[in-house]
């Protein structure tokens, strides 16, 4: 099983990688980007843990599924996609080809409180800036980008597989 405190390492440098990526300054974050940012780390938190819980249960000794091979691997055989085209995807289309399988993913103890305390987090800063909802342009509501530095598999790797 994957470690909380591993978690919560990967999840400081999601945030950090995003922070950099959308070049927001730490200390100028209103509501409005405190909740793009939540968002955004929820998602990729998400999608980490889901793809060493994968590695875990797919991998063997003669395929250990080391870093984004885990990824390529479950795009093939969840998706049926080619895994030379699987090196193609851009992140964005990952997190939207992912969505369903990281929604449901079903998580226990810290780990779930951990994901729990980042929905709220997003809730949170929901209900703050809902009155901004209607002065705010459709296109400044989200982070649109996806950066591959939001999404650090290689460190994921490397911390939630610590356990194997």
């Amino acid at each position: 099983m994957v470690n909380v405190d591993s978690v919560i390492k990967i999840a400081d440098i999601i945030k950090a990688g995003i922070m950099k990526s959308h070049n927001i300054e730490p200390e100028n974050q209103t509501d409005l980007t405190k909740l793009k940012i939540s968002r955004r780390l929820n998602q990729i938190v998400r999608l980490c843990i889901f793809i060493e819980l994968y590695r875990q249960d797919n991998a063997t000794p003669f395929e250990p599924l080391l870093e984004r091979k885990a990824l390529h691997h479950a795009m093939h055989t969840l998706f049926g996609i080619d895994p030379l085209k699987a090196e193609q995807y851009q992140l964005s289309d990952i997190v939207v080809l992912f969505h369903s399988k990281v929604k449901d993913l079903q998580l226990s103890g810290s780990i779930k409180d951990f994901i729990t305390e980042l929905d709220e987090r997003v809730e949170f800063f929901t209900s703050v800036t809902r009155s901004l909802w209607r002065v705010t342009a459709p296109e400044h509501r989200y982070m649109h980008e996806y950066h591959w530095d939001e999404f650090p598999i290689e460190e994921a790797h490397r911390l939630l597989g610590e356990l194997i």
